[in-house]
């Protein structure tokens, strides 16, 4: 089961077992996200796509990374390949066609200490956002071109506005017509009215022991990260939930062991091993052994197989493989 169903499962299980957290607000975690603010239904289509279907599902949409933008440069102290934000007036605005279907929409940014063109392709609408005299944030990889400074396909926003520019910036996984600010901004739209409703699905003194916060302030950090250290121990906490959950279910999964032997005559096992130019050693002869009693019964066998780097491991797995196979099996 992929992370989301694991969450629905436990989530159903902690409704049922102490109802819903008091502090929700009527907050509907399952509700599907077409009807969640700035999505509608075509939205909702590229969301399933990543495999967003409620409200739960955007909100443990986690971010792969965090980005710093908020190191402002001036113009004329950029190296060829820095990742800066610069912060400049528009001196002017070209758009102009390139071959066919290609559109380049050129700014001329300038800061008083040098110029920088801001280069974006097939966004014509970006043209009519752009004024000339406004002045402007852009974030992106610098180069040297044709003997001018270009930033291509930037990040852009007004001066100040602090919303993509000038902050850290979580990045997520995107797709095609489903851009990561898009995502940013649909989490971001949704995160207040739903973040009382998360319930933590850990117990308070197995998190105080691993020193992680709980699950309602990890969302919040992951996606609203103070700092590097912030968002770390934020994925850190979200990461040992699912491990968790996974013991959890694993676990559970050994209270019922019934299964079926997988118990054959032992003549492929036998052939193969008095094939081998070599006799095993105490310690395959010992695993094998082991293993074969417990295929022999009723139960599902769960054993780790461990050792060495050239130790002789498939000598041991072969047979093992061959034991399932005598009893009919794959």
């Amino acid at each position: 089961a992929s992370h989301f169903d694991r969450q629905r499962m436990i989530a159903r299980l902690v409704d049922h077992l102490q109802g819903p957290p008091s502090d929700a607000g009527g907050a509907d975690l399952t509700a599907p996200v077409a009807g969640l603010r700035g999505v509608g239904a075509k939205r909702a289509e590229l969301l399933e796509k990543l495999g967003v279907f409620t409200v739960e599902d955007l909100l443990y949409y986690l971010p792969r990374r965090l980005e710093d933008r908020t190191r402002f440069v001036s113009i004329g102290s950029l190296a060829a390949g820095d990742e800066a934000a610069v912060r400049g007036k528009i001196l002017a605005v070209d758009q102009h066609r390139v071959g066919r279907g290609m559109t380049v929409i050129k700014a001329a940014i300038g800061d008083g200490t040098g110029f920088l063109y801001a280069v974006w392709f097939n966004q014509p609408w970006i043209a009519q956002q752009l004024r000339r005299g406004e002045e402007v944030d852009v974030f992106g990889r610098a180069e040297w071109k044709f003997r001018e400074w270009q930033m291509p396909s930037p990040t852009w926003e007004p001066s100040g506005a602090g919303q993509e520019i000038g902050r850290l910036v979580p990045i997520y996984p995107a797709t095609e017509g489903l851009t990561d600010r898009l995502v940013r901004s649909l989490v971001e739209r949704n995160l207040d009215p739903y973040l009382p409703a998360i319930r933590d699905v850990v117990p308070a003194d197995v998190r105080a022991e691993a020193g992680l916060p709980d699950a309602r302030d990890a969302i919040a950090s992951i996606h609203r990260p103070s700092g590097a250290d912030d968002f770390d121990r934020a994925r850190r906490a979200l990461a040992f939930e699912e491990l968790f959950l996974l013991q959890i279910g694993l676990l559970a999964s050994t209270r019922d062991r019934t299964g079926a032997p997988h118990a054959g005559s032992g003549q492929l096992v036998n052939s193969l091993l008095a094939s081998l130019p070599f006799p095993l050693t105490a310690a395959q002869q010992r695993a094998l052994r082991e293993i074969r009693r417990d295929l022999s019964e009723p139960l599902r066998m769960m054993r780790l197989l461990q050792g060495d780097v050239r130790s002789g491991k498939t000598l041991v797995a072969v047979p093992a493989a061959l034991c399932a196979i005598e009893a009919g099996f794959q």
